[in-house]
């Protein structure tokens, strides 16, 4: 589900970086809002060919097809600038899924090896870690922690109240 404007807007950055592009209303919003640069990965080919053809005239966008895994570490290594991540990854097909269906603690392994500290990050779908990904929400507060131990970490709304993870420095 895409996140909602006005909370994506109390976590501004130079860049936005989403996983999962899906039918890119995030980008749009992203786009909207005035992000320098929005980079958008999505595994499904079908999804990214009609996200490009969307945004084929906006020169701030950059979608990448791909597996959120092994996509990440490019932009991680030219990314010299903090970073609003939209975290929303997971496999929503039988057909495409990528290699890792549900990549968010990779995802947040790959951000803690960069050097800058301060992104926002937002995860997408918290209602499903436990029950449906069988991922324990603690590990994800863990592995947040171990980006940057100071970070704020809040719920948002999402599909329901308190369905977005959001950690961002203070």
């Amino acid at each position: 589900m895409p996140i909602e404007k006005d909370m994506l807007a109390n976590y501004m950055n130079p860049v936005f970086i989403e996983t999962g592009t899906y039918e890119g209303n995030t980008v749009q919003k992203a786009v909207e809002l005035g992000f320098e640069i929005i980079y958008s990965i999505e595994v499904d080919p079908n999804l990214h060919v009609k996200a490009t053809e969307r945004f084929a005239d906006v020169p701030s966008v950059r979608l990448l097809w791909g597996d959120t895994v092994d996509i990440l570490p490019q932009i991680l290594r030219e990314l010299d600038q903090p970073a609003t991540f939209w975290l929303d990854a997971h496999a929503i097909s039988p057909q495409y899924v990528g290699n890792h269906p549900v990549p968010i603690m990779q995802e947040l392994a790959m951000i803690a090896q960069h050097p800058i500290r301060t992104h926002s990050i937002l995860i997408d779908d918290r209602r499903m870690l436990e029950p449906a990904w069988r991922i324990p929400e603690t590990e994800v507060y863990n592995a947040i922690r171990r980006i940057n131990p100071a970070y704020q970490i809040s719920l948002g709304p999402g599909v329901i109240p308190d369905d977005v993870i959001i950690a961002h420095a203070a």
